[in-house]
Order: structure tokens, then C-alpha cells, then sequence
């Protein structure tokens, strides 16, 4: 069966460096394989992605997140780049730890997003930082 050719879905994963390096790529493999994998095992050369996956941070160069996993960001949130949806990982807190007034200029770019239209999703306590946001 031939599948219509089709405009992946973007998507911007958030990278802090609390984030848990396990569910930013756990996510990034997952999302970028979504739509080929099955096409391979069966040699159907009508593979495409469905999602054009990129890291987005406050920062734009290299950095380490939890557990000293590195992270290069594809882009940065000062380039305000734009996407489909935008999903917050998993972070790595200790359980007293509040995000109360830290990463403002993250908070307002996601709400940015999302008051353009962007699908905002979390995951684990990645809904800590979602709820930061007051969406």
C-alpha cells in the first residue's frame, strides 16, 4: 500500500539542564524513527518521517544535562524557532527544588508557542515546568 506523501509533524524537544538525558532521547529516537522503522523490517521503500525532530534550549552551545548526558541543541530559544508541537522531558529535581522564578525567558517562549498555535505536551515531571507556565 502506497502512503501519500506528507509534511512531517514539527517538533521542538525542550533541553534544560535538569533535563533527564534518558527521556530526551528516549524521545528523539522514538519520534524520529516513527514511520520508518516498520517500513525497513519489511523492505517497503516507501519509508518517511513523521516527525521533524529537533532540541531546542536557553542555551546554544553544547551542554551537559542530568547525569552529565550532553546535549547540542539544534537551536535556541532567542531564535523563537516554531513548531507543531513542543514537548517538555522529563527533568532531574531534587524534591524540594522549586522552578518558581527561574527560567523566565523559557516560561514565556512556551507560552509563546503555544499562543501560536504549538501543541504544548509534558512527560514526568516535565509537567512541573508546564504548570510553571500557567498554561
Amino acid at each position: 500500500m502506497q502512503r501519500a506523501n506528507k509534511t512531517p509533524t514539527q517538533a521542538l524537544l525542550v533541553a534544560t539542564r535538569q533535563t533527564a538525558g534518558s527521556a530526551l532521547y528516549g524521545m528523539l529516537d522514538v519520534l524520529s524513527a516513527a514511520g520508518n522503522i516498520w517500513q525497513e523490517l519489511v523492505r517497503d521503500h516507501d519509508m518517511s518521517r513523521l516527525f521533524e525532530v529537533r532540541i531546542v534550549s536557553n542555551l546554544r552551545e553544547p551542554f551537559t544535562c542530568g547525569n552529565e548526558i550532553p546535549v547540542r541543541p539544534h537551536c535556541c530559544i532567542a531564535d523563537d524557532p516554531r513548531a507543531d508541537i513542543v514537548i517538555i522531558p522529563d527533568l532531574w529535581l531534587d524534591p524540594d527544588e522549586s522552578l518558581r522564578g527561574r527560567e523566565t525567558e523559557l516560561m514565556e517562549w512556551i507560552r509563546r508557542c503555544y499562543a501560536r498555535g504549538s501543541a504544548i505536551y509534558s512527560a514526568c515531571s516535565g509537567a512541573l515546568v508546564l504548570a510553571e507556565t500557567g498554561l
